[in-house]
């Protein structure tokens, strides 16, 4: 199976994940509801051509195995989907954020969060933004914070997280909202 370029192994109970009978030629991996950990992980090392990895609900709770995984892949994956797992609110947004900054071809991060590109509001543009991380949209809704005055909170749904103290005040001031320096 030297040119298996689709995998679906959802919805099976497997203790380890073999890949090298197609790892140089994988492109897509869809491993949810599987009940892998994460020293299954370790398997997706050797799959360097990956550009859809779902991992959703399974019994990955450790986030440096996901990230050590993910290091071989990370230039072209564009959908990777970890939902579901045991992993701390705090240790998944770190998590989302490192992947959305090492991750340049990512256009769907943990089926929750959507990447696309918006308008930025009236008035922002001469704040230099950075244009590979423009905009994250979650599926509740919730977008870039900063835009609509109110500095994000979690870096890895701000346009411009160095700046976002700025940008909402900027944003406030464009809004009529009374600001202090």
């Amino acid at each position: 199976m030297k040119h298996l370029v689709e995998l679906d192994i959802s919805h099976n109970a497997l203790p380890v994940l073999h890949l090298d009978f197609c790892a140089a030629s994988l492109r897509v991996l869809r491993a949810g509801h599987c009940d892998l950990d994460s020293a299954a992980l370790s398997a997706l090392k050797s799959c360097a051509y990956l550009e859809h990895v779902d991992l959703g609900s399974n019994r990955l709770g450790d986030p440096a195995a996901i990230r050590d995984a993910v290091v071989c892949f990370r230039k072209q994956i564009r959908v990777f989907r970890v939902e579901g797992n045991p992993i701390g609110r705090i240790e998944l947004d770190e998590l989302l954020a490192w992947l959305k900054q090492q991750c340049p071809c990512l256009s769907e991060l943990d089926g929750a969060a959507q990447l696309h590109t918006f308008s930025r509001a009236p008035g922002l543009a001469d704040l230099n933004l950075n244009s590979e991380a423009d905009g994250i949209m979650v599926q509740d809704g919730a977008s870039c914070s900063c835009i609509e005055g109110n500095p994000c909170a979690v870096p890895y749904n701000c346009k411009d997280w160095e700046n976002r103290i700025e940008i909402a005040r900027r944003a406030r001031a464009e809004l009529g909202y009374q600001t202090t320096k």
